[in-house]
């Protein structure tokens, strides 16, 4: 486990996309792996990949409303800080709009007619 103290201090102004708690959480994974990757003498560019993979790993489940909503924050602030590419990004968001459907309440079904 990392010590607290090497975490980036997550700005929490409203308004700020780190404000949001799964996006800080992602955020701070892909910190915590690019500098694991770093200290372990990777490549930036493996660093940055292995980062992006943490930052996708720490993406809340898509089940439930508040989760859906905060995974398509996830993808927007990946995307965003490169931690997500734009075609993966796509399809994410393309993954959240169809659980989206599961979560609308259904049309009650008529009662039979005698």
């Amino acid at each position: 486990m990392t010590d607290e103290s090497e975490l980036m201090p997550i700005p929490t102004e409203e308004g700020c996309a780190l404000s949001n708690t799964s996006v800080a959480l992602c955020w701070q994974a892909w910190v915590v792996g690019y500098r694991k990757s770093i200290e372990q003498g990777k490549s930036e560019e493996s660093a940055r990949k292995f980062a992006s993979r943490a930052y996708r790993a720490a993406m809340p489940p898509l089940a439930g409303i508040d989760n859906i909503n905060n995974f398509i924050a996830c993808v927007a602030h990946g995307i965003l800080i490169d931690a997500i590419n734009t075609t993966e990004g796509s399809r994410l968001l393309y993954a959240a709009q169809v659980a989206s459907t599961t979560t609308r309440p259904q049309a009650p079904k008529p009662l039979p007619y005698y």
